[in-house]
């Protein structure tokens, strides 16, 4: 619980100002990570290839009420507000990579990744000038929703003949 009280007084005038805000709010939050790793080397052919898988998700969801009583000039406004917001994050990463030695000097490298993301968020708000008479107010109500999706790959392939070292490579 918080409450914040302050006052004002309007330029030009002798009109005074109270205001008084309480507020109570509270909130749950969970969260997990899930990973897998591989990696095997082929020590005989130089070569090795390796892998990561991973989820996240989050969910949190949290509740306010505010109660504000504003006095001017002699008269008393009350405002309620109620607020809920929730929100459900899951994302997704797999990514492999390639390595290959073909000697000291010479190696080919390639590797794919895919990243997606899924977003979705509604805040809510409802007001009312008595207790229980709730009313939305949709200038104040957000649904959000958000999805990326990320793909790209990889190949290059680099070398030395004697003195002379280059490398080249493509991405997408």
């Amino acid at each position: 619980n918080k409450r914040m009280q302050y006052q004002s007084t309007i330029a030009d005038t002798l009109e005074l100002n109270a205001n008084e805000r309480n507020t109570h709010g509270h909130g749950e939050m969970g969260f997990y990570n899930l990973s897998a790793d591989y990696r095997h080397y082929f020590v005989k052919d130089k070569h090795e290839i390796s892998a990561n898988i991973t989820h996240r998700g989050q969910h949190n969801a949290s509740a306010s009420r505010y109660h504000d009583t504003n006095q001017s000039g002699g008269l008393v406004s009350e405002l309620f507000q109620k607020q809920t917001v929730t929100n459900h994050n899951n994302s997704f990463s797999a990514q492999v990579d390639y390595l290959n030695m073909f000697s000291k000097k010479s190696r080919l490298e390639a590797g794919m990744k895919a990243d997606l993301a899924f977003n979705r968020s509604f805040d809510q708000t409802f007001d009312s000038t008595v207790i229980n008479g709730w009313a939305e107010d949709p200038d104040k109500t957000n649904p959000f929703n958000y999805q990326e999706q990320v793909y790209a790959a990889y190949a290059s392939y680099g070398n030395q003949i004697r003195w002379f070292s280059f490398q080249v490579g493509l991405r997408g």
